[in-house]
């Protein structure tokens, strides 16, 4: 894995630093098209080398923005290859859109990128938002699940960075059909969807199991936002109770992908986690077990339960 940090002009101009940086990586650029003003639409498709020839990671993202409303982000799709004489939304198998939010100002960022996906962290004012495009790591052989891809983003439309919704998340933990999951045992795409999208709430799920949608381990259990024990809420508030040990280091769970329209574990987020955030900041870096990780709140939220920890090697 490999990351790098520095600050870009704009939503525009932080594509076009992933687009380099990925390509020194090890990616390959299939499709290119720079932005001929800040209200035009960029647009790249990545290859990743993945787990092989036959099992290549295939992203795309595109810019898109409402002036009027001040809104400036990029849709991303996934795939499971490119037709450089298709469109942005027509390539093989591909995914529905999510969208990554950002704006037309400066912005800080981060990039984590290794062969099978990528992870990007862009401070947005004073607003963190972030995104997950490429390979998970699979509960299976690569011959039985051989493109365990999906795309996460903070919303599921083009909006403003820091809506007051509560499906604007973070991509560890998002809202309704902000992240998109391609299945093992059918070759569909599956919604990612932790948080209801309910205006002017920071956080609200529906009770009861997400039948019919893919979830977040364990920034989501399934079991509803109730009080009962192994539930949604009191996982989540044990979180934020959760103390460090006698060495002052805290637990670090990795962030694993919960299928409950086939009742079937996925695979895990590759590097990232979650653990409490009990005397955290973000931005704060850690060592744990002689590896060193990042901390990042979940875009204006900062309470014990609202980080996600990504590994920096």
């Amino acid at each position: 894995m490999a990351f790098t940090t520095g600050t870009a002009t704009n939503y525009h101009d932080l594509m076009d630093k992933l687009r380099i940086y990925a390509v020194a990586q090890g990616w390959t650029q299939l499709r290119w098209t720079a932005p001929g003003s800040i209200t035009a639409n960029a647009e790249l498709w990545l290859r990743g080398p993945g787990a092989g020839a036959d099992r290549q990671v295939f992203v795309g993202f595109r810019s898109e923005n409402n002036v009027t409303n001040g809104h400036y982000g990029w849709a991303m799709r996934g795939a499971t290859g490119f037709d450089s004489g298709q469109a942005f939304d027509a390539q093989p198998d591909v995914s529905p859109a999510v969208y990554f939010n950002t704006w037309q100002n400066s912005i800080d960022y981060w990039f984590y990128v290794n062969d099978r996906r990528i992870i990007v962290v862009a401070k947005v004012s004073t607003t963190y938002v972030s995104c997950y495009a490429g390979f998970v790591l699979p509960f299976a052989l690569p011959t039985e699940y051989p493109f365990p891809i999906c795309v996460i983003g903070n919303f599921s439309t083009l909006a403003a960075f820091n809506v007051n919704n509560s499906g604007n998340r973070m991509f560890s933990d998002p809202g309704t059909d902000a992240g998109q999951i391609r299945l093992r045992t059918t070759p569909t795409w599956r919604a990612i969807s932790n948080a209801a999208n309910t205006a002017n709430t920071a956080y609200q799920i529906s009770s009861g199991p997400v039948n019919g949608s893919a979830v977040i381990w364990p920034n989501r259990t399934g079991r509803g936002d109730t009080s009962t024990i192994g539930s949604d809420w009191n996982q989540r508030n044990g979180f934020a109770k959760m103390r460090p040990n006698a060495n002052n280091q805290y637990p670090l769970f990795q962030l694993h992908l919960i299928d409950f329209g086939n009742s079937e574990w996925l695979g895990a987020l590759d590097g990232v986690y979650t653990s409490p955030g009990f005397n955290r900041s973000t931005e704060q870096t850690v060592t744990n077990g002689g590896r060193a990780f990042r901390h990042f709140q979940n875009l204006f939220r900062s309470t014990g339960r609202d980080f996600v920890v990504i590994e920096e090697v």
